[in-house]
C-alpha cells in the first residue's frame, strides 16, 4: 500500500512542503495548481511554481480537468505548459 500522513501548518506552503518533502525522503509530490496567469500568478504566488523549483524530488502537477478544457490557450502557451510539466515530473 501507500504510506500517507496528514500535518496541518502554519507558514509558506512551497516552503514547508518541500522541507517535509526532504524530512520524509520523499520519492514524488503530487500537487494541485489553479491555473493562474500572469499578474494574478505574480501577485498571490504560486505554490506549484516554488515546489517545482526547489522540491528535493520529483514534481507532479495536476490541474482541474474542467478548467483545462475552459482554457482558451494557443497552441504556443499549451506547448509551454507540457513542457513545465515534463520538466517538473523529472526534476
Amino acid at each position: 500500500g501507500v504510506q500517507t500522513e496528514f500535518n496541518q501548518l502554519t507558514g509558506n506552503p512551497g516552503r514547508l512542503i518541500c522541507e517535509l518533502a526532504a524530512d520524509w525522503s520523499a520519492d514524488l509530490i503530487l500537487v494541485g495548481s489553479r491555473g493562474l496567469k500572469g499578474l494574478k500568478e505574480m501577485f498571490l504566488g504560486s505554490v506549484s511554481n516554488y515546489v517545482t523549483h526547489h522540491a528535493p524530488c520529483s514534481v507532479l502537477i495536476v490541474r482541474d480537468s474542467t478548467e483545462a478544457q475552459s482554457d482558451s490557450t494557443s497552441s504556443e502557451t499549451q506547448q509551454a505548459d507540457d513542457s513545465e510539466f515534463l520538466i517538473s515530473d523529472y526534476s
